[in-house]
């Protein structure tokens, strides 16, 4: 049996659901911030119809909240009613305080035959099986849980203890990354570095073939350049919105502005295996120059310093059309502001990894929820 990991336009969150390989289920966040009406019906229509939950009652083995920002957890529970689903097992990062009154509402909530879901969380932990990989019947490590930031704002404590997953099945890896900060990533590095020590194949434990880049393409918090030479994908996914407003002649800059243009130049700089030749596609993100005149004045691997983009502009949404293996949720720029005009409205797109049982690997897309088209690369 395959394994696939779907993964949700859900605008400026997070949303992912894992259906193992032996018929068991894992959803890994549901949230949104911007357009949570319009994502939600979106996103629910995609799993009514492609996915089992169009039938009631389907079982969730896991429901892991990977840390307590509102857009990784605000649909949760509204998609629990609407599709009648059951719990097993809820994981949360973080502190239950910072996902209001969801986490008590979890482990009140009755399945079907009567039992509740067991609740758990972790602090400063990492490196341990979800479960058996024969429960499960793929590999699920905890790579990071509750790691306790060493400085900075309330946001960034709290996105610091995001849980940070990897799960491999046939010799293709998938690494799902939360919010994860700087910290979580240097945790993750020092653990694997102190048990290289004694486990000589712990060298290239953080190497995958997908990787699901940490806090919607940030580099303001996460994505060190480290890191993503470590993680070494053939595919990155972000999972973002156009939220913020760029305009070079204003002072007033706003919002997420995610995914960063700089994210993006440092997984092609980093990501030796990055695929070429993939379905061309588009990509949407956010340059700022100053970021990268920022960057260079102190590289994160020094010496490396990395080129602006070759465009005409100093700041902007940018609209990228490519055939590397980096792909955003958000697909599109619409043309113009009116609302009631179907150009103006910008594009999203769900995803699909599948790994066979053969361990062979391909990237579906879908923005219609009817047909899906290959985007991995030809022959992958």
């Amino acid at each position: 049996m395959p394994l696939h990991l779907d993964i949700l336009d859900v605008g400026q969150g997070d949303g992912m659901v894992v259906w193992l390989p032996n018929g068991k289920v894992m959803m890994v966040d549901l949230g949104s911030t911007r357009w949570k009406g319009l994502v939600t019906e979106d996103s629910f229509e995609y799993l009514r119809e492609n996915t089992p939950f169009k039938n009631p009652g389907v079982t969730l083995e896991w429901l892991v909240l990977t840390h307590g920002d509102t857009d990784h957890y605000n649909m949760v529970e509204e998609f629990l009613d609407t599709f009648q689903v059951n719990i097993l097992n809820v994981l949360h990062g973080g502190l239950r305080t910072e996902y209001g009154k969801l986490i008590g509402n979890l482990g009140k909530r009755k399945n079907s035959d009567g039992t509740l879901p067991t609740i758990q969380t972790g602090v400063h932990k990492g490196f341990f099986p979800l479960a058996p990989t024969e429960d499960l019947g793929a590999e699920v490590m905890v790579m990071a849980i509750g790691v306790q930031a060493a400085a900075g704002n309330y946001g960034y404590t709290k996105n610091t203890r995001s849980v940070v997953l990897r799960i491999a099945y046939k010799g293709i890896g998938l690494l799902l990354a939360g919010d994860a900060t700087r910290d979580t990533e240097g945790q993750i590095l020092g653990r694997m570095l102190a048990l290289k020590k004694t486990v000589p194949s712990m060298a290239t434990a953080l190497r995958v073939n997908v990787l699901k880049v940490a806090h919607h393409g940030s580099h303001r918090t996460s994505n060190h350049a480290a890191f993503i030479a470590a993680v070494n994908p053939e595919y990155a996914f972000i999972s973002s919105d156009r939220h913020g407003a760029i305009d070079p002649d204003q002072d007033n800059i706003t919002g997420h502005k995610l995914p960063q243009a700089l994210t993006i130049s440092l997984l092609e700089m980093y990501a030796a295996r990055l695929k070429e030749g993939c379905a061309e596609h588009s990509y949407v993100t956010a340059y700022l120059e100053d970021d990268y005149n920022k960057y260079n004045e102190k590289p994160e691997i020094p010496g490396q310093t990395v080129d602006l983009l070759p465009v005409d502009m100093s700041a902007g949404w940018l609209q990228i059309n490519s055939t590397r293996g980096i792909f955003t949720t958000l697909t599109s720029i619409g043309e113009g502001d009116d609302a009631d005009n179907e150009d103006a409205k910008d594009g999203g797109t769900q995803y699909r990894v599948t790994i066979s049982d053969n361990g062979e690997l391909d990237i579906l897309s879908t923005d219609d929820y009817e047909m899906f088209d290959q985007i991995s690369q030809v022959g992958n």
